[in-house]
């Protein structure tokens, strides 16, 4: 029987649909948040309170191991001196968390049942985050492992935790979701391989981004972009040098590390072309030119950035966060190449069918 491609269209388009507008709210609120907005202030509160929480729970454990532990606001301090150690409290997962959340939305499941689990998952994962916390100062502190690398360790524990919980859920909802796909005419073993697929590469991203990122500083990487920016910028007219991660002018410093460099995202982006293709060649060669793409957007943002600053003496006036300058203009490039890939450039058998019948109820 052939696949329905109007019905699994829909489907495919609603879920793309609501993840970039989540992303997009996710963004706001954080740009909210950053900015001290009145509308971000209960958001921030929240986050800071369940943050100092977490470092007076991690410093208690602490303690047990290290007398001179304790937590200021949300950090942890450990050891004195120039044995002394410092844990930053950013343990929430919360993208993870709004990940899974979406995804029990879009379940074909009873709406109670899809309440009561997400009602269940959040207090879950923040127990979960709280022990997180707990553990990686207890490796500092009672194992005398270096900071980096005990939050390493702990980012597996968590990309774990949230695979298991994520694929548990699918797991025992598969029958609904497989009842949908017949009912609609979609082939059930692609979907399962690409599922798999799925799995795969959700895995290597945590493990990479949350992990690696711990450890290594892409200074390689934040190198190319400042020296890219700094010669446009010389091409524009502007007197500029480079001192280590910062990019100087007479008006304006801009610093960039890892975090900058906007890995997430291109390992999501990377990530969706390898699922829905199937040449290596053709896959490789379009994750190439999107991560090109993705660098250029940055140094051009850096490049705007230093203009704007140098322009205004030293002011920054536009209304909106530095980061989330970059991040909106990325993320609908990249929404905009996933289409034209999907459209144009796939060779996914699942995709390729689905395109082949919709051209033939348009034509027919």
């Amino acid at each position: 029987m052939p696949p329905n491609s109007q019905a699994a269209k829909k489907i495919f388009w609603k879920i793309l649909i609501f993840f970039s507008i989540s992303v997009v709210l996710y963004t706001v609120v954080k740009s909210l948040i950053n900015n001290g907005h009145p509308l971000g202030v209960p958001f921030a509160l929240a986050i800071t309170r369940t943050k100092e929480l977490f470092a007076a729970m991690g410093a208690a454990v602490a303690r047990l191991f290290d007398g001179q532990a304790h937590a200021s606001g949300t950090r942890i301090f450990l050891g004195s001196g120039h044995h002394r150690m410092v844990v930053e409290n950013g343990f929430l997962s919360m993208d993870l968390t709004a990940f899974l959340l979406v995804t029990i939305y879009f379940t074909p499941v009873a709406r109670v049942w899809r309440v009561a689990f997400a009602a269940a998952v959040v207090p879950v994962t923040l127990v979960f985050n709280a022990l997180r916390l707990a553990l990686t100062v207890l490796l500092a502190a009672g194992v005398g492992a270096p900071v980096p690398v005990a939050v390493s360790a702990m980012e597996l524990a968590t990309v774990a935790f949230y695979l298991a919980l994520f694929h548990g859920w699918l797991r025992w909802n598969a029958q609904p979701v497989i009842d949908v796909l017949t009912r609609n005419r979609i082939d059930t073993a692609d979907v399962k391989r690409t599922y798999r697929q799925f799995i795969i590469s959700v895995a290597v991203i945590l493990v990479v981004y949350r992990s690696g990122t711990s450890i290594f500083a892409f200074e390689p990487w934040v190198g190319m972009i400042l020296r890219t920016s700094s010669a446009l910028l010389a091409w524009l007219g502007y007197v500029n040098r480079i001192s280590g991660n910062a990019l100087l002018g007479h008006y304006v410093t801009i610093y960039m590390n890892s975090p900058c460099l906007g890995i997430l995202l291109i390992l999501i982006y990377s990530a969706f072309i390898y699922m829905t293709g199937e040449s290596m060649k053709r896959r490789v060669a379009y994750i190439a030119a999107g991560i090109a793409v993705i660098n250029l957007i940055n140094v051009f943002r850096v490049c705007y950035i230093f203009i704007h600053v140098t322009v205004h003496r030293g002011k920054y006036l536009l209304g909106v966060d530095i980061h989330d300058l970059f991040n909106f203009v990325v993320y609908a490039a990249v929404f905009v190449l996933w289409v034209v890939w999907i459209e144009w450039y796939s060779d996914h058998v699942l995709i390729r069918r689905l395109t082949r019948r919709r051209d033939e109820d348009t034509t027919g």
